[in-house]
C-alpha cells in the first residue's frame, strides 16, 4: 500500500496500473542462512542450527530493477534487519500464543490444505468461495 500511495501521489498510475513489481533493492538479496542469522540476532533465546544435509538448490534471488526503472523516485528505506524487527514487534503486540502461531492461520501449507478441505479452493487452488471470517479477523 505504501508503494501504491507513493506511485499514485507521483501521478504515475498509468505506468504501474495492473503491473507487478518486486519491491526492494536488487543488491539487497540475501541467502536464507543470512536471514536466519538476522532473526537469531533479533529474537531473544533463538538459536539457529544449520544442517549438513544437501544444500537447497533453489534460487531466491529477486530483481527489483523494474520498479526502479519505472518509478525512479521510489527508494526503499527498509532492509532485512528492519523488517525482522518490525515483524517481531507486530507479533509481540498481537500477543499470539504458540498454538495460534502454529495454526493454519499462520502456516501457509496447513492453511491451503484447510481451505481445500472446506471446499473454498478447487484443485487448481483457485477460490471457489471465501472463507468465513472469525470474530478476531473482523475486529482487526
Amino acid at each position: 500500500m505504501i508503494v501504491l500511495r507513493h506511485l499514485v501521489a507521483q501521478d504515475r498510475r498509468q505506468a504501474v496500473h495492473n503491473r507487478g513489481f518486486n519491491v526492494g533493492r536488487t543488491a539487497g538479496n540475501l541467502r536464507i542462512r543470512d536471514i536466519a542469522l538476522i532473526v537469531q540476532e533479533e529474537v531473544p533465546d533463538c538459536r539457529v542450527e544449520f544442517s549438513c544435509a544437501a544444500a537447497d538448490k533453489r534460487c531466491y534471488r529477486v530483481n527489483c530493477d523494474h520498479l526502479r526503472q519505472t518509478v525512479p523516485s521510489f527508494q526503499p528505506i527498509w532492509d532485512m534487519g528492519g523488517g525482522v524487527r518490525q515483524l517481531c514487534q507486530a507479533l509481540r503486540d498481537a500477543r499470539l500464543t504458540a498454538d495460534e502461531f502454529e495454526s493454519p492461520d499462520f502456516q501457509l501449507i496447513a492453511h491451503v490444505r484447510q481451505r481445500l478441505e472446506h471446499g473454498e479452493l478447487d484443485a487448481s487452488l483457485r477460490c471457489v468461495r471465501g472463507p468465513e471470517l472469525s470474530v478476531r479477523e473482523v475486529v482487526q
